[in-house]
């Protein structure tokens, strides 16, 4: 028996790979021997090299995405040079609808399998063992050609695949992928699942699958279902089945969030905090590019389920837009960027529309002249309604968003900046703000959080029609976060140092502290004040409990 090692090469390094899993368990279900080898494209491809080499393969099957198919190109040519006798097998979304052209340009890979390969690979392996060099396998192309005509592997019945967690070891406190349907009803023009259908699972055995994983301490799972409620009955069974149990991992779904109705709101309001996570995809609000890009949506009823979970607080709402999509120009966008911040989710995620291969976008391009980047991940550098250069500012804009809004790192200064100085628009403040820290000459590297704080002091201080009262918001924000030892330079000061400590250490003495935080309240008096902190400007003193995430402060008058 050949040894056959399938390699993973994910985005980052905390991410564990769901298809080849799945391929590893649809091998042991056919009594095939194989072994899974995941790294991060961050690994030098020198070291992924040698991991390789390590496990003496036969056959390597590298599975390909955008992300990661420069690395696996270049891994090709150094494991042909290093391994020459190795079988190299190509499988996944970014080779499966150009295969021919793949084999030409990677000339150490041996084949391709296209489309889904939990039945093809097994069939693939047991006739290479055997010496056929073409066989008739669906969805195989070789530099002879495809096999058969179907060139894009689909299969059918999804509960006929083993369940891929059943052998592996799963610790609790990790993260994983599960799938419980493949395919999507909608036809959006950006998605390789457009108008494929759904196959699903029995609901029986998503719950039990889940279930266990629940039972193991898992700390997230990630649904990776393209539309978990494309089904709003079935959504709202497994819903309920969740909240009912006792675990305590969370569950992320992606969902279309005009599909959840009344009965599903309600439902979801009565989840433990966390246990349901939703990812809302809204990517625009404009009509003309949404129907443009032939997806099917209802902002209104979207924003009436948002808005009500929002305010129940309980669902934790990631929000999605994508920038450089047909028809919308920056107008457009910030208005979509302002009514999907308005909704109240957790977090707002600003994308930039990806031409992905076998995509019906990427096939009509030219009709919006579109142009965008001719390698992985095709991201779109310019459209007959944005430029290169507002594109490349929605990218700041994006950072700026991560840094402050999505980080939630200083949501009492940012509101009033936005409602005194920006007629209350969120794009308006963080496109100023990009502007100001490109400006700055800042860059893109990580920075501390003194310098974060620094920054959004002098950019708001410049501009605030109450600077003192901006000031004040936002040393709130930064204590809420950060206990502090002396206040930042920025940070209006105190009146009467000396009385500030008088009216702090009364405050303690007198159980105002532990009566405001009674979760407190059985700490002995030096163990309440480690747990604490205080923060005194002007004649207001402020004190902080920071034995949670985020400290909502008790204001002493």
């Amino acid at each position: 028996m050949k040894n056959v090692l399938l390699v993973a090469l994910n985005a980052h390094y905390i991410h564990a790979s769901l298809p080849v899993r799945s391929l590893r368990a649809a091998m042991r279900a056919q009594q095939l021997p194989c072994r899974l080898l995941e790294r991060s494209i961050n690994d030098a491809a020198m070291d992924i090299l040698c991991d390789i080499a390590a496990e003496a393969p036969d056959l390597v099957g590298f599975s390909c995405y955008i992300w990661n198919i420069a690395l696996v190109e270049t891994l090709c040519g150094m494991l042909r040079a290093a391994l020459p006798d190795v079988h190299i097998l190509l499988g996944g979304p970014e080779v499966s609808f150009d295969a021919p052209d793949v084999l030409a340009r990677v000339c150490a890979a041996d084949a391709v399998l296209c489309g889904e390969a939990e039945q093809t690979l097994p069939a693939y392996v047991r006739a290479w063992q055997a010496g056929e060099r073409r066989p008739a396998i669906d969805g195989l192309c070789t530099r002879s050609g495809y096999a058969t005509g179907v060139r894009y592997a689909l299969v059918d019945d999804l509960n006929a695949l083993p369940d891929v967690y059943a052998q592996e070891r799963v610790s609790p406190g990790q993260m994983i992928y599960y799938e419980g349907s493949r395919g999507c009803p909608f036809c959006c023009g950006y998605c390789l699942s457009a108008g494929s259908g759904v196959r699903a699972l029995p609901i029986a055995r998503v719950k039990r699958e889940l279930a266990r994983l629940d039972d193991m301490g898992v700390r997230q799972v990630k649904l990776v279902d393209r539309t978990f409620n494309a089904d709003p009955a079935r959504a709202r069974e497994l819903f309920a089945f969740l909240i009912g149990r006792k675990g305590q991992t969370s569950f992320h779904c992606e969902v279309a969030g005009h599909l959840l109705d009344e009965q599903t709101v309600a439902l979801l309001k009565t989840a433990p905090r966390g246990r349901i996570r939703l990812e809302v995809g809204v990517q625009s609000t404009n009509a003309g590019t949404i129907a443009q890009v032939a997806r099917r949506t209802d902002f209104a009823r979207l924003s009436r389920a948002v808005r009500a979970l929002a305010q129940a607080g309980n669902v934790p709402l990631h929000l999605d837009l994508i920038a450089g999509l047909p028809g919308e120009d920056m107008p457009s966008f910030a208005r979509s960027f302002d009514a999907v911040m308005d909704l109240g989710g957790d977090v707002l995620q600003l994308g930039f529309l990806k031409l992905l291969k076998g995509s019906a976008l990427r096939a009509r391009a030219g009709a919006w002249r579109c142009r965008y980047s001719a390698t992985a991940p095709y991201e779109v550098l310019a459209t007959d309604a944005l430029t290169f250069a507002q594109l490349a500012h929605l990218h700041d804009v994006e950072d700026m968003l991560e840094r402050y809004g999505n980080a939630k790192r200083a949501p009492r200064a940012l509101a009033l900046l936005r409602r005194a100085c920006f007629g209350g628009s969120h794009f308006a403040l963080y496109s100023a703000l990009a502007r100001y820290w490109r400006g700055q000459g800042y860059g893109r590297a990580g920075r501390g959080e003194a310098f974060l704080y620094e920054v959004l002091a002098r950019f708001g201080g410049d501009i605030a029609q109450d600077k003192e009262a901006f000031l004040r918001a936002l040393a709130l924000d930064d204590y809420a976060r950060n206990r502090h030892g002396a206040p930042p330079a920025w940070c209006p000061p105190a009146r009467d140092a000396a009385q500030v400590l008088r009216r702090v250490r009364q405050a303690y003495r007198q159980g105002t502290v532990a009566d405001h935080f009674p979760h407190l309240a059985r700490l002995p008096g030096n163990a309440l004040a480690r747990a604490t902190g205080h923060l005194a400007m002007g004649d207001d003193i402020y004190i902080f409990d920071y034995s949670g995430a985020c400290a909502v402060p008790l204001h002493l008058t």
